[in-house]
Formats: C-alpha cells, structure tokens, sequence
C-alpha cells in the first residue's frame, strides 16, 4: 500500500512538470489533490508520524511563500507547490535541508541550461520552438520542486515513505 502512495505522487509530480513545462502553470488541483492525499496516508502509514509537526511545517511554508510572493521572488503556484509538499516532509530537519538544497540546486542547474538554450534559440521565429524555449519566458521552477521532493521520496527521507516498506 505504502509503495501505491509513492508511485501515485511520483505521477502527480510527472504532471506538475508536464503543466509547468508546457502552461507555465501548476493547477490548484494538484496542489490540493497532494494536500487531500496526506489525510488519508495517516490512516495507511505502517509508521507514526507526527501529523501537527507537519502541518506546522506547512505554515512556516506558507508564512515564507506568502513573504516570497509579496516580493515576487517566485511564482503563486510553485509556492502552492512547495507548501503541499512540505505538508509530507514533516518536522524532519535533515530532510527540509536536503529538499531546499536540491530545489535550489536543480533550479539553478535548470536556469543556466535554459538560458543557454534560450540564447542559442534567441533569433529563431518564436513559433517554431517550444514555449519553454523562448527568450523572456519564466523559468517553470515547478520541475525542480518536483524533481527534489520525488529524489527525497525514492530516497525514503518523505515521512512514512521509506523506500525499505515498498512491497511488491
């Protein structure tokens, strides 16, 4: 059951960057469907976890992505994104860390492939190349979320998620 939660937010993340790849967009759906899935992983969890650790978590994260907004340092929805996905890492200092460094390593791996690529593709016609590829576009940061928090969950440092109580 436990590994049926880890392949089902492995595919909500494949979506997350489909959209913000291709719309520049993460939907509310999906950072709610993430934040609805918690609840009901509580009742599986082979484990205890803490759940108001996490959801104190989640309010820091949200208090800094409110903050971060405010500034217009990023983009509502990978705010809303980092918020739901804080909701799963839970009061585990190591792997808030972990995932803040790995969100900002692959994003700012991400940033220089895209400006590389964007400068390559600057003189080309705008529609014969994708979107994401188009200079002045945003960067869908939404993909190094995404990338961090799945690393974390296959590592097994996502709460009740170790990769140890995956059964075939």
């Amino acid at each position: 059951m436990v590994l049926g939660f880890a392949v089902l937010l492995t595919l909500m993340l494949l979506a997350v960057c489909y959209f913000d790849l291709t719309r520049f967009i993460i939907p509310n759906e999906l950072n709610l469907g993430f934040i609805l899935l918690y609840p009901a992983f509580l009742f599986i969890s082979p484990v205890h976890i803490e759940w108001w650790w996490s959801l104190a978590v989640m309010g820091c994260f949200f208090g800094a992505g409110f903050l971060m907004f405010l500034g217009n340092i990023m983009g509502g929805g990978d705010i809303k994104l980092l918020i739901a996905l804080s909701l799963w890492i839970g009061w585990q200092p190591s792997a808030l860390v972990a995932f803040g460094l790995w969100t900002a390593l692959s994003g700012g791996l991400l940033a220089l492939f895209l400006i590389v690529v964007r400068v390559l593709f600057k003189h080309k016609d705008k529609n014969s190349i994708p979107k994401v590829l188009r200079w002045n576009e945003p960067l869908p940061y939404g993909l190094a979320i995404a990338y961090s928090f799945g690393f974390l969950l296959w590592m097994g440092q996502v709460q009740g998620l170790d990769s140890k109580q995956f059964h075939l």
